[in-house]
């Protein structure tokens, strides 16, 4: 896309947005608007009835809401078209488009002046957000900002301009978005496909044309005729889970020292051994816990979707410790390979009896017990069928996760671009008054 810049400019006077268009005037973004905090809600006030509550998950990925059947001070009531600021974690703007609504405490609510269309202040907002955070969001868990941190400089053209570029941006974005949305698309199908790939490949083998028999187990399907059918516990040797002292919050910066583990290491079937801890230096390690080749990794503490998940340790880590929210495996070699394990913990069937047994008071960290592993029923073929199932699945999953990184790396650069445009429009380095689809598309 090429389009023209405006011909006449002058300097702004802040060195990050350098010059622009000379009939622009300053203002300061806290005076565009007015920003109304939403409520503290507590635990005991939201229920399953009632106006429904936004949070930031509501505006970010429409997680589901809690509800609020009560009154409140009306200048917190939220209605279709409103615009929101969320000032909290995620610094961004939202147009409301989910019908009548109570505000949480994390946004504002934005009622433009008449110096600024409600469009335009939409993405100036977006714009301005990331700045926010890079430079005067405050905490250290929960990046956030206050109405005085709004203090940065704007140019402002004038209202018919605004809604100009406003519909400029609302079109282009939109077409972006529409790509992003077909990416992924192609992400979830490349998850299912993944998904599918190997709970074919632990619950039937390789060949398509191998005699079945029933497992005997309700939430498993017929399996070869020549597998056995056991539960898990008869071919683990020991199971054991590590310790977590309290740790520095950084990693280890090399093999001399002493690191525990992040239940987060399993995260994805893979090993990862960054997701660590650094002991402290006045502890005295326990090498007992130390990783060693093979090991088979369970998360027994963590989200719904996370808990339960299994990778295997690919070497020796001598400075490295098991922590207390993992277990750890070590297998009879003769019955199981550990590989083999963890994929069937991976399998949808598997994790559909895993989420099951889950238990906790909090959705952001359940527990599984030892005994939901162990009692698990496997299919199991002998060593060297295992082996040609991993083999086959390395493979087949390789190519899937290349597909996934290269759809992940369209769907940055697809937001980097809206980014773009969205930065070039409102700090006046493109001029898009008189640019119409046609001429945008030659």
């Amino acid at each position: 896309m090429s389009l023209p810049k405006y011909a006449e400019y002058k300097p702004s006077g802040e060195s990050w947005l350098g010059n622009v268009p000379s009939h622009w005037r300053q203002s300061a973004l806290k005076r565009l608007g007015t920003y109304q905090n939403g409520y503290a809600f507590k635990p005991g006030d939201w229920g399953d009835v009632g106006l429904p509550i936004i949070r930031i998950a509501q505006l970010t990925n429409n997680a589901e809401p809690d509800y609020f059947s009560g009154e409140l001070d009306p200048r917190l009531r939220v209605s279709d078209g409103d615009l929101l600021f969320s000032w909290s974690a995620t610094l961004d703007s939202y147009i409301w488009q989910g019908g009548e609504a109570w505000l949480n405490q994390h946004i504002f609510k934005v009622t433009p002046t008449a110096e600024v269309t409600k469009s335009y202040l939409f993405y100036l907002i977006k714009y301005f957000a990331p700045k926010l955070a890079d430079v005067d969001a405050h905490g250290s868990t929960m990046r956030h900002i206050k109405k005085d941190s709004l203090t940065q400089t704007v140019f402002l053209p004038p209202p018919v301009e605004q809604v100009a570029i406003a519909s400029f941006l609302d079109r282009e974005t939109a077409k972006i978005d529409a790509l992003i949305a077909e990416q992924e698309k192609l992400l979830a199908l490349l998850a299912e496909k993944r998904q599918a790939t190997i709970s074919r490949a632990v619950m039937q083998g390789l060949n398509p044309n191998a005699p079945l028999k029933p497992s005997g187990a309700d939430w498993l399907a017929n399996v070869p005729a020549h597998w056995s059918v056991v539960r898990i516990k008869w071919v683990v040797e020991s199971i054991e889970q590590g310790w977590s002292p309290q740790c520095e919050n950084y990693p280890v910066e090399n093999n001399h020292e002493w690191g525990v583990l992040k239940v987060g290491c399993v995260n994805g079937g893979v090993f990862n051994a960054e997701e660590n801890k650094k002991l402290p230096d006045d502890l005295d390690p326990l090498p007992q816990y130390a990783l060693r080749e093979g090991d088979l990794l369970v998360s027994r503490a963590n989200t719904r979707e996370l808990v339960g998940g299994a990778a295997v340790v690919p070497r020796n880590f001598d400075r490295l410790m098991l922590c207390d929210k993992l277990y750890r495996l070590r297998l009879t070699k003769a019955a199981c390979i550990p590989h083999f394990l963890a994929a069937f913990l991976s399998t949808r069937e598997a994790r559909g009896q895993i989420e099951l047994a889950a238990t906790g008071a909090s959705s952001s960290m359940l527990n599984i017990g030892q005994s939901v592993i162990l009692s698990l029923t496997i299919p199991l073929p002998d060593t060297t069928e295992q082996t040609a199932i991993i083999g086959f699945l390395t493979d087949e999953l390789r190519k899937l996760d290349r597909l996934g990184t290269e759809t992940e790396r369209a769907i940055a650069l697809l937001r980097e671009r809206r980014s773009a445009l969205i930065t070039a429009a409102v700090t006046g380095k493109i001029d898009v008054r008189n640019a119409v689809p046609e001429e945008l598309a030659a």
